[in-house]
């Protein structure tokens, strides 16, 4: 019987240390294969959202690229605009100042038929109307003269007009790009103008509901005044950078770290 006891207990031994093993074994598989699982998903997790920072990365880069051109583009167009609406008031501006300017000028007096056809030629006289003075410079030389300032005179206004009117609708279909002080002084400027083209139109006409005109001294302050608002609005012009930049530089620092 203790032979039996003995064995038994030697048996049991056996199979205690053997059930110990494979529950070591087991333990040590069973962990390894869960920090294996753990560590895949982590560095998929990891892979993800490296992924997921360069794609935002690539975007921001994109988006302020964008914005650099835009910023750029605009800033072209709004200089552009801001040369090309100044030379059509200063032209618009010369021709005005020139309505009144005329009847002191050439009194054609000296000018025979060679000379008055090489004039009328300058200002685009159609050549009917030239052969009409033409030949009424033989039979009546004042009255052709007289009929040539006139008509001059006519064509002057007209294009001093037209002169005005482009330079005024070039400034309000780019209006968009002008801050409200270059708006300001251009609106003040075209008042300007007309009351000194209603002056030439209507010299005659005065009264306590007609402003006087304005001086050639006002017309040029007006001109000048828009000159130095348009000056310092284009020198204070700044391509925004945006906090895009900035984002770029974030998301960049935390890609790097990553790797």
């Amino acid at each position: 019987m203790e032979e039996f006891y003995a064995a038994f207990f030697r048996d049991l031994g056996v199979v205690s240390v053997f059930a110990a093993s494979v529950a070591a074994a087991v333990w040590v598989f069973s962990r390894r294969w869960i920090e294996s699982k753990v560590d895949a998903r982590f560095s998929e997790q990891l892979e993800n959202h490296k992924h997921e920072l360069d794609v935002l990365t690539e975007h921001a880069r994109y988006v302020y690229s964008r914005s650099l051109a835009d910023a750029t583009l605009y800033s072209g167009r709004k200089d552009a605009a801001a040369a090309d609406m100044y030379a059509a008031f200063r032209k618009a501006h010369g021709a005005l100042l020139d309505l009144k300017s005329r009847k002191r000028g050439l009194t054609y007096e000296e000018f025979n038929s060679h000379d008055l056809q090489k004039e009328m030629a300058r200002y685009e006289v159609p050549s009917g109307k030239q052969q009409e003075i033409l030949e009424l410079l033989v039979r009546n030389r004042p009255m052709a003269i007289s009929d040539l300032k006139n008509y001059l005179q006519v064509t002057a206004v007209q294009r001093a007009e037209n002169k005005l009117n482009d330079a005024r609708n070039l400034a309000y279909t780019n209006e968009l790009y002008f801050s409200d002080e270059v708006i300001a002084s251009v609106n003040e400027l075209v008042d300007t103008c007309n009351a000194w083209f209603f002056s030439v139109e209507h010299p005659s006409d005065r009264g306590p509901d007609i402003p006087e005109p304005p001086t050639r001294a006002q017309m040029h302050d007006a001109l000048d005044g828009l000159h130095q608002v348009l000056r310092s609005y284009l020198a204070n012009t700044v391509i925004p950078q945006g906090s895009v930049s900035a984002k770029i530089d974030g998301l960049t620092e935390t890609e790097n770290w990553l790797r």
